[in-house]
């Protein structure tokens, strides 16, 4: 039998510890002294928590464009709520440390809405059971605890609410399009909700344990299942998905060219872009699904404002692909599938979290920096200010996604050696840009230099040998290579990736992102010594 009595009548203060006094026309008192209210708010943060895992998982999988771009938005609220929540819980007196028994069917939810079979299991399941369920339950506590001692957490679970409710209203209602179109995936959907009814029916409540709990252990630790390494299908993937819009690169195919000043080359170009920045988020969505659960808490937030800022830059790209007025999506008339090469995924995500942030953050997001400034000015002189001013903004959103790699490469090299690491990992990277992440060398040590552009190359050596398998597997010819005269000649780095060397140097961009001073210098070099005018 479950016990439905919630933890919160459980503790009902005794007369005269908050009864509910009216005073000034507001009740001082409330349901919940400040350990309960505590452990009630943890219980909240670990659903954002495991929403916001479970988002970032699926960026990857879902093929649905808006789905995926929608995933990178959400999953970033989810990121900054549950940062908000354990922050207030900290307030209240809590300890990190201090665990939270959970009822076995809530742990058991909240792992199962993450196993959906499909994007319309999983949107079903967040749109009709979890997210309801946790926005009612921020309206409850509320409403119960005291408005005037309490007004810190009454605010913001108010301001938390209508968010929660927002991304329920918008899953249910792309689920139903996407069941509307495959009746095999309304069945899976239906099911799929059934088992998480289920599972909360059994629980009777966020807050509720099994009868008998006495707090010694028959629930399930909340610790435990935050700290769990991600289990199932969706562990690890494959490949990227991707919807009816594009399509693989044929063996022997080149990609379709670009010329900016036509509107045939300029939707080439754009869709190029719209795929590696829905590749950045995925890889960082990954990053977050696959390792946060072991990392400080800053790593999380680190990757959820990368992955919201990528899904910016993909909407951006699909706005820009409109104004081409050529047809881009099925149903148009004239409409061909982009041909796409995702051969990189295969060359970086393979390699774990140290090769992710050289390759993507450290690597490409870095020739972006100067990239993007060299294609906002051609857009510019074709008289699109607006494309212009898009990659300006991007530019910005850039820097600290390289500091961010700077930062996370540099504690997984000297976490156990050197105690700043564990500081500085603590710190936002925003309010510290250039300050806290672009040591000089002596600060740095010799030693930790060395150590560290080791680390890189060998992260580049790894992921151009299983390039160069890749390729020699499906018959293509190694065009970086080529073009580079051999093999022998092709340096380590983002030109392996098919990343090429080009532009002037965005000098600022570069010192802001957390470069040393010789790390820009030798980019100065590769550059042929050219660099960006400072506004």
């Amino acid at each position: 039998m479950t016990n439905t009595m919630s933890a919160a009548q459980r503790t009902q203060p005794a007369p005269g510890k908050g009864a509910n006094t009216p005073i000034g026309g507001l009740g001082l008192g409330g349901a919940f002294l400040p350990p309960e209210n505590a452990a009630r708010l943890s219980v909240y943060r670990y659903v954002e928590t495991a929403l916001m895992r479970t988002l970032a998982g699926w960026i990857a999988r879902a093929p649905e464009l808006d789905v995926k771009i929608e995933c990178g938005r959400q999953l970033a609220f989810a990121a900054e709520r549950a940062d908000a929540l354990w922050k207030r819980v900290a307030q209240l007196l809590w300890p990190e440390e201090r665990d939270v028994l959970l009822h076995p069917s809530i742990a058991r939810l909240v792992r199962e809405m993450d196993e959906a079979a499909d994007t319309a299991s999983l949107l079903s399941g967040l749109g009709q059971v979890v997210l309801p369920r946790l926005a009612e339950a921020y309206r409850q506590h509320a409403s119960e605890t005291d408005p005037i001692t309490d007004a810190p957490t009454v605010r913001l679970l108010e301001r938390l609410k209508p968010e929660v409710l927002s991304l329920a209203m918008w899953a249910i209602k792309r689920a139903a399009q996407i069941t509307a179109e495959e009746p095999a995936a309304a069945a899976r959907a239906a099911g799929h909700v059934r088992r998480l009814h289920g599972y909360w029916q059994a629980a009777g409540g966020w807050h509720t344990l099994p009868d008998g709990a006495d707090g010694a252990g028959t629930g399930v630790s909340l610790q435990a299942e935050l700290s769990r390494t991600p289990e199932g299908p969706g562990a690890q993937v494959t490949g990227l998905a991707r919807d009816s819009r594009f399509r693989d690169l044929a063996p022997g195919e080149a990609p379709p060219p670009e010329p900016l000043q036509t509107p045939e080359g300029r939707l080439a170009y754009l869709l190029r872009t719209l795929n590696f920045e829905l590749f950045a988020a995925e890889l960082m969505g990954r990053n977050l699904y696959e390792y946060a659960h072991e990392l400080p808490w800053q790593f999380t937030l680190d990757m959820a404002r990368q992955c919201w800022d990528e899904a910016r830059h993909a909407e951006i790209m699909i706005e820009r692909i409109k104004a081409t007025g050529v047809p881009w999506q099925p149903g148009e008339p004239g409409f061909t599938p982009y041909p796409l090469d995702n051969g990189p995924w295969h060359d970086i995500y393979p390699g774990g979290l140290f090769e992710r942030l050289v390759a993507m953050n450290r690597g490409i997001e870095a020739l972006a920096l100067d990239t993007h400034v060299y294609r906002a000015n051609t857009f510019e002189g074709f008289g699109d200010v607006v494309a212009g001013a898009t990659h300006r903004y991007i530019v910005a959103d850039e820097a600290p996604h390289v500091g961010f790699g700077t930062r996370w490469l540099r504690y997984l090299l000297f976490k156990e050696s050197d105690p700043r690491q564990a500081d500085l990992a603590l710190v936002p990277f925003f309010p510290t840009m250039g300050q806290r992440f672009a040591p000089e060398t002596t600060s740095l040590g010799e030693a930790q230099l060395a150590a560290y552009e080791a680390a890189e190359q060998e992260a580049w050596t790894n992921i151009a040998a299983r390039r160069a398998a890749r390729l020699a597997a499906e018959g293509r010819e190694d065009f970086v290579a080529a073009a580079a005269g051999g093999g022998a000649a092709v340096p380590l780095g983002p030109t392996v990736l098919g990343v090429r060397r080009r532009d002037p140097v965005n000098v600022l961009a570069r010192r802001l992102a957390g470069f040393t001073a010789e790390e820009i210098a030798a980019a100065i070099a590769a550059a042929g010594g050219t660099t960006v005018p400072e506004a």
